[in-house]
């Protein structure tokens, strides 16, 4: 007998690995190639892909995670389409448009931790949710801004989200 109880777990075996007198009758057709767990050993990682199979929602999953992927980085990087055109209306110098590029950049940077920690204590979906929402808002008002700081704080605001 083994030191460990998951060593002689078995069907016919109480806890302490001793048999319990029941007969076991296996059906050879009911026998779908057994595969053997071992709970003291970390399963494989090929295994673990195995048991836990693959479908239409992890396909759902990958779609609107590359969305909310995509949505971000049109977000931070569109930015580089806009200033040539605000350039004359906002009267933008070079450093004023180096500004406007980098400044969502500073916000993702600030923000990655605290970010990183609210979504491992409270949630991936509770956290990125409200945040994408705040991030809409933020980038509709800058839209509609004529002012340099205003857009810059947020640009910052919508780095930061």
């Amino acid at each position: 007998m083994g030191n460990s109880v998951c060593e002689n777990d078995g069907p016919n075996q109480d806890h302490r690995g001793e048999s319990n007198g029941a007969k076991r009758v296996q059906d050879p057709e009911s026998v779908i190639a057994p595969v053997e767990i071992k709970r003291d050993r970390p399963i494989a990682f090929e295994d673990a892909l195995t048991k836990a199979t693959f479908g239409k929602f992890n396909c759902f999953l990958i779609f609107v995670c590359g969305m909310n992927l995509a949505a971000v980085l049109l977000e931070t990087l569109g930015i580089s389409f806009v200033i040539p055109v605000a350039q004359c209306d906002l009267e933008l110098t070079n450093r004023d448009k180096g500004v406007l590029s980098a400044i969502a950049f500073v916000g993702i940077i600030i923000s990655s931790h605290l970010w990183g920690f609210l979504a491992d204590t409270m949630g991936r979906r509770a956290v990125i949710m409200p945040s994408l929402f705040a991030a809409f808002i933020s980038t509709i008002f800058s839209t509609l801004t004529n002012n340099f700081w205003v857009f810059a704080v947020l640009r910052f605001l919508s780095g930061f989200l």
